[in-house]
């Protein structure tokens, strides 16, 4: 690489903050076209950095997505920063980008990307995306996942996560099958698939009208205003409350011993729990292995 003088380098490092703003940089005239063709390099290494290009790991999107190996960018041990942008440039302008079963460990930012298909990869983490709506990722190892501005649906089963940050666009949440011990409230959020986690607790979310939360080992539920449907068995509920809007609940194998009247359920399915009573109408009654014969004499 070129060494860089101060002026090239508060440039560089200050007002180019995209690949856009570059294109626009170096067609100014033909003198400042040359200083971009002299610093070639340089100005390669800083998007490269900006896009959060993890170019050293050899299992990197770029390569893998591409067919290409990380020797074929060194030369005489030398990173060739100028291939690497163009190589990460390939799907710079791509709306989705998909890429299943490539062993991915590392994904850089794509600033125009609203969809992401990348399950069954090795992701540890993931970067903000600032357009991407749609996260598909199922079947990585996922250890932590950022905020990200406009995601609206997140899948990402079989993962690592052990949290899971507010997003303030999200409305549908599938993540079975993590690490995941509590969930905050999101603001946005309709339907919470939650299966298989570890899940000590769970907040009051406004506007979640399905729940999906079997095997966790939850205590406890609280009133969820517009919940109408409800699956959360293989927990340790002592106690539910009054749902105002839920139609279905589906709670076996927790320690209930009451049931409120729950004014709109028409199904209830809470079979090995330790009822001794409970209200007197709906359409489908499911108690077996409760704590009275008679109990489910009445409603089989």
């Amino acid at each position: 690489m070129t060494i860089l003088n101060p002026d090239i380098y508060y440039l560089i490092s200050t007002k180019l903050h995209s690949i856009e703003d570059l294109q626009n940089f170096c067609a100014i005239n033909k003198p400042v076209s040359q200083i971009c063709s002299k610093y070639k390099s340089n100005i390669s290494k800083h998007f490269l950095e900006v896009y959060q290009v993890d170019y050293k790991d050899p299992s990197n999107f770029i390569y893998l997505y591409n067919n290409v190996k990380i020797e074929d960018y060194k030369e005489f041990g030398k990173w060739k920063y100028s291939s690497l942008l163009k190589l990460y440039l390939k799907n710079y302008n791509k709306l989705e980008i998909r890429t299943y079963y490539k062993n991915i460990t590392s994904f850089p930012i794509y600033p125009n990307m609203t969809a992401f298909f990348g399950s069954y990869n090795q992701l540890t983490s993931f970067p903000i995306q600032p357009k991407m709506t749609h996260f598909i990722g199922s079947e990585n190892q996922l250890t932590s996942f950022p905020i990200q501005p406009k995601m609206t649906k997140f899948i990402g089963s079989y993962n690592q996560l052990t949290s899971f940050p507010i997003q303030p666009k999200m409305t549908h949440f599938y993540g079975d099958r993590n690490q995941l011990t509590s969930f905050p409230i999101q603001p946005e959020m309709i339907e919470f698939s939650g299966r298989h986690n570890e899940l000590i607790s769970f907040p009051i979310q406004q506007k979640m009208t399905h729940f999906y939360g079997n095997h966790n080992v939850l205590t406890s539920f609280p009133i969820q205003p517009k919940m109408t449907y409800f699956d959360g068995s293989h927990n340790q509920l002592t106690s539910f409350p009054i749902q105002p809007k839920m139609i279905e609940f589906s709670g076996i194998y927790n320690e209930l011993i009451s049931f409120p009247i729950q004014q709109k359920m028409t199904h209830f399915e809470g079979d090995r729990n330790q009822l001794t009573s409970f209200q007197p109408e709906m359409i489908e009654f499911s108690g077996r292995h409760n704590e009275t014969e008679l109990l489910y004499r009445m409603f089989r």
